[in-house]
């Protein structure tokens, strides 16, 4: 009797310290992001809209019927559809509006990052509780602390952005058209998402990829429901003509949306490096093929990582025969390391896109969890390392002396080449694991034997 009272009092302090336990990580989730929210806020409420004005303005327009890539204060160069989506916030003052998109892009990120850290858990056989799901999230954000902290305080759109990455992630086994459909409207936020179209191609998603392509059709013409066909055919026009500015396309014989060039210092990814560095030798002739070159070698040592865990990289089953190891981690592997790719060889990347890499780092914490092995955890934690550093480099803010002493750093681009390491680590690490989640599920499987097999027989002629 003793004994089991000794028990119960031991079960019962276990579960008032998980209790604690999770209490602490939710207050922590919420601090960092009432710290977000308050910088910002405070920001609003000094006037200070940042990015939001360019989307308020441009919701104006299209509310109005004017058009919305006008220049004003600054140029809109997105598709026409969260234009048309903010209309309503055009009927408020822009203090207003800015701090209701405020409140809503803090609920993306905080859901989004909360959804990826639990399909990062279950996809990696790792422990799903809330714990567990709650931790990796608040490890997620602290390791891209300054980007989640850009783009809320920048009050972009890139949390929504990653909000349908996030779900469209969670629907692909369960609910494909949704995922499809998901990512149908996250690439009508911005074209990034555009990466994983031949992804769902080559690893036989089907349904998905015909819900993205028609979804993405039906979001890109619903602004016509306010501006008329026409003029939504013209606006989708210009936002595409962008993409040739940004590239260097001469569009001077029709309008397009005024994108920074690709050259421009405040992009950080590979290919605006290469591009800096070919034009200031007037060699301009070699950026593309050197692009190439870096993809290509990225794209072989991947292939080359695939054979030597003796995973399958391009002969996958159809979908329905995808919901076991070693598929299942290897979507998991996958999936942000595609967006991250995108955004080290993207035209260009700014600093506040790099919140879209909490996909990223909540993959590599539930890593850091469910990886035992000595060498790959060391590889982890300086895939780690590498992110923080790179991301945060040159410490002390971009306007300090010794930040303009360190210039080479973003002319060739270091925080590409720091995220590209990483995603080389990550995707080492990951496929070892995948490799022997493989094995379990083969050694767990039932074997049949003769032993076995002759018993079965005995019995069906008794």
């Amino acid at each position: 009797m003793g004994l089991e009272v000794a028990g119960m009092v031991v079960m019962a302090s276990t579960a008032r310290g998980h209790r604690w336990q999770i209490a602490g990580a939710i207050a922590g989730l919420l601090g960092l992001f009432a710290y977000f929210a308050t910088i910002t806020f405070r920001r609003i409420l000094g006037g200070r809209f940042s990015d939001f004005n360019v989307f308020y303005s441009a919701a104006r327009a299209m509310l109005l019927h004017q058009d919305p890539y006008l220049p004003g204060r600054r140029s809109y160069i997105y598709p026409p559809l969260i234009a048309f989506l903010y209309m309503p916030l055009a009927h408020l003052s822009e203090q207003k509006a800015a701090a209701i998109v405020l409140c809503a892009d803090v609920a993306f990120v905080l859901v989004a990052v909360l959804i990826i850290a639990r399909e990062c858990l279950s996809r990696l056989e790792a422990d799903k509780s809330a714990l567990a799901m709650l931790v990796i999230s608040v490890l997620s954000i602290v390791l891209v602390f300054d980007k989640v902290k850009d783009e809320l305080q920048m009050l972009q759109t890139n949390g929504l952005m990653l909000l349908m990455l996030a779900l469209a992630l969670r629907w692909l086994d369960r609910k494909p058209t949704w995922a499809g459909i998901a990512l149908g409207f996250a690439c009508n936020i911005k074209y990034l998402p555009l990466i994983l179209l031949p992804w769902l191609l080559v690893r036989r998603r089907w349904r998905t990829a015909a819900f993205f392509v028609v979804s993405a059709a039906g979001f890109a013409l619903l602004p016509a429901l306010q501006s008329g066909w026409d003029d939504n055919l013209t606006h989708l026009s210009v936002a595409f003509g962008g993409l040739g500015h940004m590239i260097g396309v001469d569009t001077a014989s029709a309008a397009s949306a005024d994108i920074w060039s690709m050259r421009a210092g405040v992009s950080l990814s590979i290919t605006s490096a290469i591009a800096r560095i070919t034009h200031r030798r007037h060699a301009d002739f070699l950026m593309l093929p050197m692009v190439a070159a870096v993809a290509g070698c990225t794209l072989v040592m991947i292939a080359l990582a695939y054979r030597r865990n003796l995973l399958p990289f391009l002969r996958w089953p159809t979908a329905g025969r995808q919901s076991t190891q070693p598929y299942r981690a290897l979507i998991a592997i996958e999936y942000p390391s595609l967006i991250a790719l995108a955004l080290v060889f993207s035209p260009q990347t700014n600093p506040r896109h790099l919140v879209l890499l909490l996909l990223v780092t909540a993959l590599l914490w539930t890593m850091l969890r469910v990886v035992d092995a000595g060498a790959a955890r060391v590889r982890l934690i300086v895939a780690a390392a590498v992110l923080l550093l790179g991301l945060t480099f040159p410490w002390g803010g971009t306007l300090t002396r010794f930040a303009h002493g360190v210039r080479p750093w973003f002319t060739y681009g270091g925080q590409g080449w720091c995220i590209l390491l990483t995603v080389g680590l990550l995707i080492g690490s990951g496929l070892k694991y995948a490799a022997s989640l493989a094995r379990d599920d083969e050694i767990a499987e039932p074997q049949i034997t003769m032993e076995s097999q002759f018993a079965v027989e005995r019995l069906e002629v008794a």
